[in-house]
């Protein structure tokens, strides 16, 4: 065909294609006209134009999509950009006391004091709920490090702030305590970026390299601190 093999398929049936060749009429009732391959093999005049119903669907298809990523795009940064981030951080010291199985029934004593520093997280759209990674150290008796993960749900940021706390507090060295904490506190925002607080807080360890077997753990301590907001 003119220095071009056209092939019989589906998409040649059903789509015009471009030619070098000039406007002939070729075998099977296909048309060229012009520079412009089209197909007439469903009967004589009955032409599909530039473009096939599958194409025009796909090319449609695609722009919807184009559009549509688009506005989720704009919205997202829009979002993204309306909710503004605040960033906190505290430092505390604390202590309390601890209950747990001792020669047959629960023994009481001191909880070791500890230090605890935490990086805060909330946006200004849900100033009320905060999000915490705490990093804790004891230094009395013996001397362990871990973890405490917390969700805060406060009454909004003013003055005096009553806020509720549920976390997760883990021990990772030199021994290993896994358990749930619930608690509450209350900040007293001294200046925009500053305030004091003071929490109270119960922690259940419930399994851990430090715990006899079959026994749990509890702890009732409070701490208090600083709070800058950056």
């Amino acid at each position: 065909m003119s220095g071009r093999d056209v092939k019989n398929s589906t998409q040649s049936r059903h789509c015009c294609v471009k030619e070098p060749t000039g406007g002939r009429r070729l075998e099977g009732g296909r048309f060229l006209t012009g520079a412009t391959f089209c197909d007439d093999s469903l009967g004589a005049g009955r032409w599909y134009g530039r473009c096939t119903v599958n194409r025009f669907m796909n090319a449609q298809f695609a722009k919807m999509f184009s559009f549509a990523f688009f506005v989720s795009a704009l919205l997202w940064c829009g979002e993204s950009f309306a909710q503004r981030p605040i960033w906190e951080g505290a430092a505390s010291v604390g202590t309390g006391l601890s209950f747990g199985a001792g020669a047959g029934e629960t023994a009481m004593k001191q909880s070791p004091i500890y230090v605890d520093v935490d990086i805060i997280y909330a946006n200004d759209e849900q100033p009320g709920l905060e999000y915490v990674v705490g990093f804790q150290a004891e230094f009395q008796g013996r001397v362990s490090a871990g973890i405490v993960p917390q969700v805060r749900l406060s009454n909004a940021p003013r003055i005096v702030t009553v806020y509720g706390i549920l976390g997760a507090p883990i021990v990772v060295a030199p021994f290993t305590l896994f358990g749930v904490e619930a608690g509450g506190g209350l900040l007293w925002r001294v200046t925009k970026r500053f305030g004091i607080f003071g929490e109270v807080v119960l922690d259940l360890f419930i399994f851990g390299s430090d715990l006899p077997n079959k026994s749990t753990l509890t702890q009732i301590d409070a701490n208090f601190g600083g709070r800058v907001t950056f």
